[in-house]
């Protein structure tokens, strides 16, 4: 006997366990055959110039949507302030944040406020460079500052934050070539996306007309 044939005995029997009959498993085929063709029929009514067109004109009236926000790299030190906290620790924290302030001025390195303050359990420094996009409260005022310029201490929910700006990058807007594979993908799926949706409605219609008009 056929070893192939043995084994499709083997997996129809599976599918009829599983109560799919192979009917139903042919629908499925077939229904995802005819997605894949409906497909592969969109994109080719449109061809490639046509889809470069519709992209570069989608790109000029929504140029304000690929701009590359600004970036900066700093390093900073936190000193710990709650707002829960007594009066008397804040007040220490305070005092704390402007002594390492006016240290840093005065051309200390932050690895040696790290070293100084290491037995300080309020105090934090964070040497390793962060690089952060502009968009909070504190990251735009360090934005402002000039490259190794220092922020002054800046009182946040987490307590007093010194940071020291070590390198930044305007906005920029990005270039066409930048994001065009982008738009095209998303322009041929929305027309996919629609062309999807009208031929199914067209489906749903005809077999509603099939159930109203029984054959006789």
């Amino acid at each position: 006997s056929n070893p192939q044939y043995s084994s499709e005995q083997v997996f129809y029997e599976q599918l009829k366990k599983s109560g799919l009959e192979y009917k139903d498993l042919e629908e499925l085929f077939r229904d995802s055959l005819i997605v894949s063709e409906l497909i592969a029929r969109r994109f080719r009514s449109k061809d490639d110039d046509t889809i470069e067109q519709e992209a570069a004109q989608y790109f000029e009236h929504n140029k304000l949507n690929y701009i590359e926000p600004a970036q900066i790299e700093f390093q900073y030190i936190m000193v710990t302030s709650k707002p829960e906290d007594s009066p008397n620790q804040k007040t220490q924290a305070r005092q704390l944040a402007e002594e390492v302030y006016s240290r840093l001025q005065a051309g200390v390195e932050f690895s040696d406020i790290q070293r100084l303050y290491k037995d300080n359990p309020i105090l934090h420094v964070v040497l390793t460079p962060k690089i952060e996009t502009a968009d909070t409260k504190v990251e735009l005022a360090i934005a402002q500052l000039e490259i190794n310029e220092l922020s002054q201490p800046f009182l946040t929910p987490d307590g007093y934050f010194i940071a020291k700006l070590l390198d930044k990058k305007s906005p920029r807007q990005k270039t066409y070539q930048e994001v065009s594979q982008a738009i095209k993908s998303m322009l041929i799926q929305k027309q996919v996306e629609s062309q999807l949706e009208a031929w199914l409605k067209e489906q749903k219609e005809a077999s509603d007309i099939r159930i109203f008009h029984p054959h006789t």
